[in-house]
C-alpha cells in the first residue's frame, strides 16, 4: 500500500522487484517516474494499467516559479495586474491566498500581494477545519461546484486581461504540463495540482 501522503515515486524505486504483484495507491493523483517499476514483470494487470496512466513523461513541462521561460512565468506567484469581480489584483497567488480570509477589506489587501508575500499573508488564516473559503464576503465550501466555478472565473479573468499570460500558454501547445510540487488533497490546499493543471490545459485550448 502506497499511503495517500506520497505524491511521487521516483526513479528506480521498485525496479527489478519480480516478486511484486499488486500495488495499491491511496493517492489517485500520484506521479510515477517511468523507471520506478521497470523490470517488475509479474505485476497484475490492474496495477500495471494504473502505473502506466500515472507515468511522468521525460518531456513534461513542470510549472514552477523557479523554472525558466514560460514554465516559470505561468506560476501563480508571477506578478500580474488584472481586475477580478471589481477587485484590483496583482497576482493569481494573491487572490488564491485571499480566499482564506473572511474579512473583505483584508482580502482586497492580500489580492495586491505577489509570490511569497501573498503566501505568507494567506498562512495567517486557518480554513482547513471548516473547509470554508471566502470571496467578497460570500462563503464557499471547498469541495463545492460553486468554488470550482470561482476558480474558472479567476483564471478566465487573467486570460482575458493579460496578453503575456496568453502568449506563454500558447507556447506550450502540444506539450505535457505538470506542477509536481503541488499538493493533491483538496482538504489541504485552495488549489490542488490537478486543479491548477486543468485550468492551464483548459486555457491552452482557448489559444488554438
Amino acid at each position: 500500500m502506497i499511503p495517500a501522503g506520497v505524491q511521487q515515486i521516483r526513479k528506480g524505486a521498485f525496479a527489478g522487484c519480480t516478486a511484486l504483484r499488486e500495488v495499491r495507491f491511496e493517492n489517485k493523483d500520484i506521479l510515477i517516474d517511468g523507471t520506478a517499476f521497470r523490470g517488475c514483470v509479474n505485476l497484475e494487470d490492474g496495477t500495471r494499467l494504473f502505473i502506466q496512466s500515472h507515468v511522468m513523461e521525460d518531456n513534461t513541462v513542470d510549472i514552477n516559479s523557479r523554472a525558466a521561460g514560460a514554465a516559470g512565468r505561468l506560476s501563480n506567484y508571477t506578478e500580474r495586474h488584472f481586475i477580478f469581480d471589481g477587485t484590483e489584483c496583482h497576482s493569481i497567488e494573491g487572490v488564491l491566498q485571499s480566499l482564506k480570509c473572511p474579512d473583505p477589506v483584508r482580502q482586497r489587501e492580500i489580492c495586491l500581494l505577489t509570490g511569497g508575500w501573498a503566501k505568507k499573508a494567506g498562512g495567517e488564516y486557518e480554513w482547513r477545519d471548516a473547509q470554508m473559503l471566502y470571496w467578497q464576503g460570500k462563503p464557499y465550501s471547498r469541495r463545492s461546484d460553486e468554488y470550482s466555478q470561482l476558480l474558472d472565473r479567476l483564471y478566465d479573468a487573467v486570460f482575458e486581461q493579460d496578453a503575456a499570460f496568453r502568449a506563454d500558454l500558447a507556447s506550450l501547445q502540444g506539450q505535457s504540463i505538470d506542477h509536481r510540487m503541488g499538493l493533491t488533497n483538496q482538504a489541504e490546499t485552495v488549489l490542488t495540482r490537478m486543479e491548477f493543471i486543468r485550468q492551464l490545459q483548459r486555457l491552452i485550448g482557448r489559444t488554438i
